[in-house]
């Protein structure tokens, strides 16, 4: 994609505030909890956190990712047997129903050297091992690591701690990892690069991208971005969701700020001879207020065409959830035309939804299907959704008013689909203890 920005010697907003924004997409949200059982046809739910005192399964779950053979795999915030958060497995029984298991608890290292807060869900080798990262944590006990989960040892090793020294490598990653060949969907071989990103850290302190490569004597860690060089934001700032890879080797991400108009922007990050070159695809905020979606958080997806597909926070319609809008789902065209598919709270009290946090999934009909963090009935709790064409729908509205919330409150990750083609997601809130839930939806 050919970059589609003017270039601006205008500086980014300081760490203080850069690290404020980015911390808002993490706080835990304060919601309404008036709510009532599901009433969804095709929708059940397959796992409700913090059933059992201290929540030793966790609390706040992240998407979930598939091994290809029925079972999914994800991390909790906080919560588990040592107070750090957790990885765990949802198990397919050979009658269709699943098994939840708690793999591993973090914070079982001093210091919570194993890290701590972990946002993402994580990357499955062909062996069956785990990797991720964590928020917190690591050698310094608060700037984070990535870590490695040995499924035989049931043991975390870290594979890299953040911030040590100078914070030039990053700090508190807070996305997945993500390889190469992930993007043909094939599980990780243990022995290619994995790739992330820091929201902060690096040469401007607005957050890096970097690679991860087993070596003889462990992984070799590498700095292959370093957003706002020189003090110029334009090409983004504050990268906050995995990285997407394409079959030619790119890897495309989102910036929760900077852009040419400091909202937010889509980069594209291309190896060359060696070195890897950073491209602005598209700078939020070109139209009147914002209608074209700012402040982007969460990951793309791309479509056989070429064109990503993916969230934007704020922006769009009004609504009493945020004075910078409610958000949109967006397409950006390989010449970089951006298309504004679904702007949320666009119908009476944001039935539609409000606050879109992640990709799509893209269906093989070439449906689009995701969830809004806010909106749907009354008590503003959140949809699952599907586009169709031009034709948006509400598959599910989370809590309606009167109940307990047993089914869930505010499901912010990217879907997923099992073999017989439902969807599967979770949620930040309700269900026991308000911890979150794991739902499944029949389309």
């Amino acid at each position: 994609m050919p970059a589609s920005l003017t270039r601006s010697s205008a500086p980014y907003a300081t760490k203080t505030l850069a690290h404020a924004a980015a911390a808002a997409l993490v706080t835990l949200m304060s919601l309404a909890a008036s709510t009532s059982p599901a009433s969804t046809q095709g929708f059940k739910i397959l796992h409700t956190f913090c059933e059992e005192q201290g929540c030793p399964d966790g609390f706040t779950a992240s998407a979930l990712r598939s091994d290809g053979a029925g079972n999914f795999y994800g991390t909790t915030r906080g919560g588990g047997p040592h107070g750090g958060g957790t990885i765990f497995e949802l198990k397919r029984r050979a009658d269709g129903s699943y098994k939840f298991e708690t793999l591993y608890g973090f914070c079982a290292q001093e210091n919570c050297f194993d890290g701590q807060l972990i946002l993402g869900p994580p990357v499955i080798d062909t062996a069956g091992n785990l990797y991720g990262t964590a928020l917190a944590g690591g050698e310094t006990g608060y700037n984070g690591d990535v870590w490695k989960f040995n499924r035989r040892r049931g043991t975390v090793s870290v594979l890299h701690s953040f911030c040590v020294d100078d914070c030039s490598d990053g700090a508190e990653p807070m996305a997945s990892l993500t390889y190469a060949a992930a993007a043909a969907g094939a599980l990780y071989d243990g022995k290619s690069p994995l790739y992330g990103v820091a929201p902060f850290g690096g040469a401007g302190f607005q957050g890096t991208v970097f690679q991860l490569t087993p070596g003889k004597h462990g992984w070799n860690f590498q700095v292959l971005y370093s957003f706002c060089p020189s003090h110029d934001c334009a090409g983004g700032a504050v990268p906050n969701g995995p990285l997407l890879p394409d079959a030619a080797g790119n890897l495309y991400g989102l910036t929760y700020g900077g852009g040419s108009n400091n909202r937010g922007a889509v980069f594209a990050l291309s190896p060359s001879g060696g070195s890897w070159t950073e491209t602005a695809l598209y700078s939020f905020c070109q139209q009147a207020d914002c209608a074209d979606g700012q402040q982007p958080s969460g990951s793309l997806v791309l479509d056989g065409g070429g064109k990503l597909f993916g969230p934007a926070a704020g922006g769009g319609n009004s609504c009493s959830k945020s004075n910078i809008g409610c958000g949109v789902a967006f397409k950006l065209a390989p010449d970089g035309k951006q298309t504004v598919l679904h702007s949320f709270c666009s119908r009476t009290s944001c039935a539609d939804g409000a606050t879109t946090m992640d990709a799509p999934f893209i269906a093989a009909s070439g449906d689009l299907f995701g969830t809004a963090q806010f909106g749907g009935h009354a008590s503003s709790n959140g949809v699952v959704w599907r586009l169709s064409g031009s034709d948006f729908r509400t598959l599910h509205k989370f809590c309606k008013e009167g109940g307990d919330c047993a089914e869930g409150a505010s499901p912010a990750a990217a879907l997923v689909s099992d073999a017989s083609g439902h969807l599967i997601g979770t949620t930040q809130y309700g269900g026991m203890n308000f911890a979150g839930v794991i739902y499944e939806i029949t389309p």
